[in-house]
């Protein structure tokens, strides 16, 4: 007669009836347990005496409706991350339920139930209230708990709000929020999406902000101006231009790129590096990097010169980068000494060696540390252990750690995001890891080191204008305005409201502890160092070189092993440090290292003694034919019949003849003459009058190997 979990509906008016409705249960106590299925239902099951359940179907009142929640999947396609957790919770407090025995006979068990499992589960009773009654009013399917967010495939399609008052809690300060509903910023949010996000790479966050400027018409020019606006801080413009709050920009994101996830399973998170916090400015941490980017030669384009190294100095307090240096040097200690050296330098000096339309408050980072934290590559080697000695704090992080770093890590992450952040497109750039057939950017490549400069001081400036992590920003300096809110801004906030971590050093400080101590020799001519002469004119002026005429003595002095083409030694007298200059023109030309140099004169010497070989080899084979020479003009001079006059009328009357003799055109016939047909046998008479010279013999020039020869290849043989 009637079955359960059957839809009827009962047609006479009986209350408490008055829609379609399910048949739940028949209860052991008589009575039975029904459920209106009707739309905007959403109360839950009441009972009824079995007799007059069965009465109405005694006198035919009851007819066979159809079933609202036939349409409903068992098994849904796809759910949202959060539905899909939802349904699980669901399905945990369905399976609760079910295991009772009779919950449904009175109100008072279904409550106690309710109430059971929801302490369980850890939700409200109301939650697991509502979840049990959509289950029991589809007929048992734990879909309908979330049926709202489910597809055409799953039997209802997804409902979208299409107008209405903004939903959700309320904010903490209401005069910086407009109130606009989700559904009026769709449309725009979809557009920023869609050609911010997807098409110029650009993050969520610059996406939002650019969003703001363009499709919301925020004018940007009345932002850094004079008459600084701080639109999302004023209520007023708020309201005028009826901006969204980011927390909508990123829902709506959110939204739209669970759309564009795939079926594929997603790779696993890897997490953040560790960032600690500091009291103040003045916790540095320092690090170099390979930036993937192919460069050129400054002299040519033409030439390649593969990547540049570039060691970057993050402040911990505020994020900001306080110094860098880029070079095409392997990292070192040499070139983590000019990070630091930038690092407490003027930055106006950079920009103006640059071409940079910037000053100083622009980047106002000038201080040293209290505390640096670096690998164990720099700071270890023999180079730089001096650096502790200054009084700076040194925090050498453990091996095969770059989570120790966190700060300066992230910050070698964020210089090399420059495409994806929509920031620049740099010609040359190539993936870290390639695949297959990926360009590793030789062919683009046409920036030269100085171009890359320029181009990545704009990306530290821009990444030092980027506002910090709320959590990281103090209340005292939330209060300050935007401007305490950026990493540069916060770092000059901190100088002033937290000082006390930044160190002052002597003027002397480059020299004695960024600059590499040695031990050099003070010689009569000059510093004697590394097998190289270092001279200046104070050397002569202090008396230094006399004071060597008694004997060389040893002199301490400081020297970049990148450079050999000067040293610095202390004037005692003024205590200043005083360049002197390598004599070897050629060192300074080529801009040498001490390496550099040791190895060119390391070829020179090998090309030289080369060279005296060969000369030795021929002088040997010409001395034999000169000799010959010799001997055969002593042997003739033996032949004669009568000795030479050695009286001076005989040897001038004999010096004249022979300079006549001697004497011919065109230079001693060198050069070529033009002669007219009567002079011509005048002229070869004269020519002809000139004894010719025998050549010189050298042996005869036949195939087989003279005594000569022979002993020219026994000296190669032993050359080689």
């Amino acid at each position: 007669m009637y079955e359960t979990n059957a839809v009827y509906n009962v047609t006479d008016g009986t209350k408490p009836f008055s829609g379609p409705t399910r048949l739940l249960e028949v209860l052991p106590n008589g009575y039975v347990a029904l459920i209106g299925v009707g739309d905007g239902d959403s109360s839950g099951f009441f009972r009824v005496k079995q007799t007059v359940w069965d009465g109405l179907f005694s006198r035919e009142a009851v007819d066979q409706a159809s079933d609202p929640f036939l349409d409903l999947n068992s098994v849904p396609s796809k759910l949202p991350k959060g539905v899909a957790a939802r349904l699980s919770k669901a399905n945990q407090a369905i399976s609760m339920f079910a295991d009772r025995t009779y919950p449904l006979s009175s109100r008072s068990d279904f409550t106690g139930a309710v109430s059971e499992i929801a302490s369980k589960i850890g939700r409200s009773d109301k939650t697991v209230k509502r979840w049990l009654n959509e289950w029991l009013r589809s007929g048992r399917n734990p879909l309908a708990v979330v049926r709202s967010f489910l597809g055409d495939s799953d039997g209802a399609p997804p409902r979208e709000q299409q107008g209405g008052k903004k939903r959700g809690p309320k904010p903490i300060k209401p005069a910086l929020d407009s109130r606009t509903p989700a559904q009026d910023l769709r449309a725009k949010i979809d557009l920023a999406y869609e050609r911010f996000i997807q098409k110029q790479r650009l993050s969520w966050r610059d996406a939002f902000y650019e969003m703001l400027l363009t499709l919301f018409k925020v004018p940007a020019a009345e932002l850094n101006g004079e008459k600084r606006i701080e639109v999302l801080l004023t209520p007023g413009l708020i309201q005028k231009y009826k901006l969204p709050t980011w927390y909508q920009f990123r829902h709506r994101c959110r939204v739209l790129k669970e759309r564009e996830l795939s079926a594929q399973e997603l790779d696993l998170p890897i997490g953040q590096r560790g960032r600690s916090t500091a009291p103040g400015p003045g916790f540095f941490e320092i690090d170099a990097t390979y930036f993937q980017e192919q460069l050129v030669s400054v002299m040519s384009k033409d030439n390649l010169v593969s990547r540049p190294t570039v060691y970057l100095i993050v402040d911990i307090f505020s994020d900001a980068i306080t110094g860098y240096v880029v070079t095409l040097e392997n990292p070192s200690w040499g070139v983590a000494s000019l990070a630091l050296f930038n690092c407490f330098s003027d930055k106006a000096a950079t920009f103006d060696r640059l071409g940079m339309p910037y000053t100083s408050d622009d980047w106002p980072c000038r201080e040293l540390p209290t505390m640096l934290r670096a690998d164990r590559a720099e700071l270890v080697s023999n180079m730089g252990q001096e650096f502790p000695r200054s009084g700076i704090r040194v925090n050498v992080t453990p091996s095969m750690t770059p989570e120790a770093k966190g700060h300066v890590e992230n910050k070698n992450g964020e210089i090399k995001r420059v495409r994806t952040l929509g920031r620049f497109n740099l010609p040359g750039l190539y993936k870290k890891h390639r695949k297959r057939r990926e360009s590793d950017g030789k062919k683009g490549a046409a920036l030269n080191l100085v171009e890359f400069e320029r181009i990545l001081v704009e990306i530290i400036l821009d990444l030092n204008r980027r506002p910090v992590r709320p959590r990281r920003l103090p209340r005292d300096a939330a209060l300050a305005g935007s401007v305490a809110a950026s990493r540069i801004g916060l770092y000059k906030w901190g100088l002033v409201n937290r000082p006390g971590f930044t160190a002052r050093m002597s003027e002397k400080f480059a020299y004695e502890h960024l600059l590499t101590a040695g031990s050099a020799v003070m010689t009569t001519r000059g510093i004697q160092f590394k097998d190289e002469l270092f001279f200046c004119d104070q050397l002569r002026g202090l008396g230094m070189l006399t004071s060597a005429i008694p004997g060389n003595y040893p002199i301490g002095i400081r020297y970049s092993p990148n450079y050999a083409g000067e040293i610095f030694f202390l004037n005692q007298k003024e205590g200043k440090y005083i360049p002197a200059t390598n004599v070897d023109l050629e060192v300074v030309r080529l801009q040498a290292s001490f390496a550099e140099t040791r190895e060119m004169r390391s070829t020179k010497e090998a090309v030289l003694n080369q060279a005296g070989l060969n000369h030795y080899a021929a002088r040997k084979v010409a001395a034999k034919a000169v000799g010959a020479t010799i001997k055969s003009a002593v042997s003739e001079k033996k032949e004669l019949s009568k000795k030479p006059s050695t009286s001076k009328k005989a040897i001038r009357e004999n010096r004249a003849a022979e300079k006549q003799r001697l004497r011919a055109p065109g230079m001693g016939g060198a050069l070529p003459q033009s002669q007219q047909p009567s002079d011509q046998g005048r002229a070869e008479d004269h020519v002809s009058s000139r004894p010719p010279v025998a050549p010189i013999d050298r042996g005869p020039q036949t195939a087989s190997p003279t005594k000569t020869q022979l002993l020219w290849s026994k000296v190669s043989a032993k050359s080689t």
